[in-house]
């Protein structure tokens, strides 16, 4: 299996639980947003698009089910729409610091998970469009702007327009939007290979240094 993008390689998953993330962009929740926080709102054919229809869509070819989401209320809501029969356990992170039982959390946390490895309810999610797709930007019309003329894209305004004809199409698409610009796209077969090696040195060295750092932390310190 080839690696897929932003995620590496499948292997033989057969199954995907996601972790922390957030509302879509433009919607209430906690620090909502789709692929970057530039974006105020990702919306496809009209409505709000959160990240996890994105990334179960793009596992959808390799045979990965979603059976598990947690996040905030509003982002376990938006997961539920997305991918009918998800397993979530969400996290209600607009009460006070003081009053956040971690070791509830966790534990609820690790237990939901593990129950939802019975899930046989999901399928990969059918990403199939075509879709209109309308990508506002939270610093205005300068950035829609700009974005519209690097990617030739339709503007209005602070939002740009364009269809694509399934999400994995506009994962891509909007990732371009988000990070990259034209002159780079030759070279992406280069360089992300070579990033890759480059943090896989990186990674080797710390787990190097620490080796040699002493703990001075116990198990009831990091709790």
């Amino acid at each position: 299996l080839r690696p897929i993008p932003g995620m590496g390689n499948p292997g033989r998953a057969e199954a995907v639980l996601f972790l922390g993330l957030h509302a879509a962009s433009g919607t209430e929740g906690f620090l909502p947003h789709t692929m970057t926080s530039r974006l105020a709102e990702v919306r496809v054919n009209g409505h709000p698009l959160p990240e996890v229809a994105l990334f179960a869509s793009v596992l959808a070819p390799y045979g990965i089910r979603p059976i598990f989401f947690s996040g905030c209320p509003s982002a376990c809501e938006q997961a539920v729409m997305a991918v009918p029969g998800i397993f979530t356990y969400p996290i209600n992170k607009s009460q006070s610091p003081t009053e956040f039982d971690v070791q509830l959390w966790r534990s609820g946390l690790a237990r939901m998970a593990v129950e939802s490895l019975s899930n046989d309810i999901t399928r990969p999610l059918n990403g199939k469009g075509p879709f209109t797709v309308q990508v506002v930007f939270r610093d205005g019309v300068v950035a829609a702007q700009k974005i519209a003329r690097r990617w030739r894209l339709k503007r209005a305004g602070a939002a740009v327009r364009f269809e694509v004809k399934d999400l994995p199409e506009l994962f891509f698409v909007l990732s371009r939007i988000c990070y990259l610009i034209p002159a780079l796209l030759p070279f992406l077969s280069v360089g992300l290979p070579l990033y890759n090696f480059m943090g896989r040195i990186g990674l080797t060295w710390v787990r190097h240094r620490l080796k040699h750092v002493p703990s001075f932390q116990t198990n009831s310190d990091l709790t």
